[in-house]
């Protein structure tokens, strides 16, 4: 079954891209040769937005369409990313890259801006969108990803409740226990990414575990000698 006659979110999008209006991109525009050129060589002299490893041009192309369009219209520009590529969040605030907000007053106009969002709510209530709490919040929720440092925390706890478990136990015992709560939250965290980019955190978390567990060992070694005096 084809995503036209049921996916919603697919059906807005291919009508938005659809459209005939000037700020679509297309194979068969007059203007395309010209951004596509632009954001070639933009890549190859590494310059944002990209990555260190990128082999492709597409966050170039987006860019250079946008000042483009931002040129074209005398506008300003919002950007809704949450791609690290535009820019950094930092809690619920997000800055755009500075050398992006330079290049965009020089190429656009001085008394021009773009700015950056990784909420499209919060997009829709700058241009005076009507939107509801419970959108907001839902947009939120599904949005908002824990950080390495929350389940290594987490487990920094558990293998302290371990240790009391199981307390003259060498570390190979509890490794299978603690290796699949591991997996199971760096997979949860990447959202179904696939095995091989969680292995690595796994691995390097155990590593850290294993030196925690020694420690707390050798802790209670000592305390078992103190006690025995």
């Amino acid at each position: 079954m084809h995503p036209r006659s049921k996916d919603r979110v697919y059906q807005i999008v291919d009508e938005l891209f659809g459209m005939d209006t000037n700020l679509n991109l297309r194979r068969d525009g007059e203007n395309l040769a010209t951004v596509r050129e632009l954001a070639q060589a933009r890549a190859s002299m590494g310059y944002p937005p990209r990555k260190d490893t990128d082999v492709s041009f597409g966050d170039a192309l987006n860019w250079e369409w946008i000042i483009a369009c931002a040129t074209a219209l005398k506008s300003d520009v919002v950007i809704v990313s949450r791609d690290a590529d535009f820019g950094v969040s930092i809690g619920e605030r997000t800055f755009i890259n500075d050398w992006l907000l330079c290049e965009f007053k020089e190429r656009v106009g001085a008394r021009r801006n773009v700015v950056l969002t990784n909420l499209l709510t919060t997009a829709l209530q700058w241009f005076e969108r009507p939107v509801t709490e419970e959108q907001v919040a839902g947009e939120r929720e599904t949005t908002t990803e824990p950080t390495v440092a929350e389940p290594l925390a987490r487990f920094g706890e558990n293998i302290d409740k371990l240790r009391a478990e199981f307390p003259n136990a060498e570390f190979e015992v509890v490794e299978p226990k603690i290796r699949d709560w591991l997996r199971e939250a760096f997979m949860e965290m990447a959202k179904g990414a696939v095995e091989e980019m969680a292995t690595p955190l796994v691995e390097k978390s155990l590593n850290d575990m294993r030196a925690r567990w020694k420690q707390l060992a050798s802790t209670d070694n000592k305390a078992g000698e103190r006690e025995s005096r």
